[in-house]
């Protein structure tokens, strides 16, 4: 359609609907060539440019794209799409320092942008400045990457330091993070014993077996609940690492953290191998 309006009125710019429509399909290499003579035809227009950058990256001409997405900041500092397309390119280039630059500038222009502060928190964090990344961890919350976070009372946010009383840690995210976060459990019961953990309900015999000093309760109790209600402090679960994990050796080398059920595993095995003889039992 655009290709004939094009032929119909060529006076009329309409490479970029050409080029965009190409890279809708996939054909990148002819979306670069229309995207190109129309930049040389009409005044730069950063969304063109920058589905030109994209093009570019999609056939890995990473240099390419980072030089066009450089134009696009350079002609609107304001370019927020601009900002964070070239700020992802840098950092899955392996540009530390380029994308150390990036972020700082792109932040100056929007000192508050959410999604630009998760960015910096995950190149820090990539670089293993972790004390740093899990200061900024917070940004998680309110971008595209995570949804809306859990609500705790200000006046009750643990801060990480001992106190009298009971701290409730609270589960955010999927199944997958609670288990992720449950790794630091067990630094967190030298510092705090008193802690009560809601969780999924399916979590809730394997970490209760896994820690056995704390409590765990499921994550949907109301928040009237004593156990919820009588808590003196409360935290997220992903910001644990911000107090337990600012350094690599932080991190414990072993095995494991979680504790299967030993007894309805031997039974398991013992009835596999009756079945199976010595065949390799995986799972």
């Amino acid at each position: 359609i655009w290709r004939a309006a094009a032929q119909a009125a060529p006076q009329r710019l309409f490479g970029d609907h050409i080029g965009l429509a190409m890279s809708q399909q996939g054909r990148y290499a002819e979306a670069i060539e229309v995207l190109l003579a129309h930049e040389r035809l009409a005044p730069a227009d950063a969304d063109s440019l920058i589905n030109l950058a994209f093009c570019q990256a999609q056939l890995t001409r990473d240099e390419d794209a980072i030089r066009t997405l450089r134009k696009v900041v350079r002609l609107n500092p304001k370019q927020r799409q601009g900002w964070q397309s070239l700020v992802t390119l840098l950092i899955n280039t392996s540009d530390r320092e380029g994308a150390e630059a990036a972020l700082a500038e792109a932040l100056r222009a929007f000192p508050e942008d959410p999604e630009l502060r998760y960015m910096l928190m995950e190149h820090r964090l990539k670089c293993g400045d972790y004390a740093a990344g899990f200061d900024l961890f917070h940004a998680r919350w309110g971008t595209r990457f995570v949804g809306a976070a859990v609500r705790l009372p200000t006046d009750r946010l643990w801060d990480g330091e001992p106190f009298e009383g009971r701290l409730l840690v609270r589960a955010e995210q999927g199944i997958g993070d609670e288990l992720l976060y449950s790794s630091i459990f067990e630094n967190l019961a030298t510092r705090h014993a008193d802690t009560v953990v809601d969780c999924d309900p399916r979590l809730l015999p394997l970490l209760q077996r896994s820690f056995p000093r704390f409590t765990f309760i499921p994550r949907d109790t109301p928040d009237d609940d004593p156990w919820k209600r009588d808590a003196v402090r409360q935290c997220l679960a992903g910001d644990l690492p911000r107090w337990f994990r600012r350094r690599t050796s932080d991190f414990p080398a072993r095995r494991q953290w979680l504790q299967a059920d030993a007894t309805r595993t031997a039974a398991l095995r013992a009835s596999y191998r009756q079945r199976f003889g010595n065949a390799l039992l995986v799972g």
